[in-house]
């Protein structure tokens, strides 16, 4: 199968996961402690705090990753 007619699509939706994952780490927060949206955009900065360490360590995940999927999309032109 050849992917050099995706690559363009697969490196910038790589990009784009990176974006998505904000909106997605607020939403898996909320379903692990069981708030709501709305008691966390009013309540405590712990819960504020918890989800910007997480997404924090996405970010460190996504950076770790990065290098490594880069490295891939470049090898299969």
């Amino acid at each position: 199968m050849d992917l050099s007619y995706r690559l363009p699509l697969l490196s910038v939706l790589w990009k784009i996961v990176i974006l998505l994952a904000f909106p997605f780490v607020i939403w898996a927060y909320m379903q692990v402690t069981g708030i709501e949206f709305t008691d966390l955009d009013t309540g405590t900065n712990g819960h504020k705090l918890s989800i910007f360490f997480i997404y924090l360590a996405v970010v460190a995940v996504w950076w770790w990753l990065n290098v490594k999927v880069q490295r891939v999309l470049s090898r299969r032109v």
